[in-house]
């Protein structure tokens, strides 16, 4: 499988332990960044199977990116 840079820099900042501010920095720029391109594929007006494989792995990836978030908000 192949994993894009942005995926290899998102698995990196899912193994994180700590919750400093830097490090909830740098997921919230993961997230916006997948946020961007999901609206970039959310602009089409058609989609192929391999953009519609994307949208959802994108869409996977923020969530976990959102429930890291959360737990390092919630543990500061």
């Amino acid at each position: 499988l192949y994993l894009s840079k942005e995926a290899k820099m998102t698995e990196r900042v899912l193994d994180l332990r700590s919750g400093s501010g830097k490090d909830l920095a740098v997921l919230m720029a993961a997230h916006e960044k997948l946020e961007t391109e999901l609206e970039g594929l959310d602009n089409h007006v058609y989609l192929s199977s391999e953009e519609q494989f994307e949208r959802k792995r994108i869409k996977k990836r923020k969530l976990l990116l959102r429930d890291r978030i959360r737990c390092l908000t919630r543990s500061s």
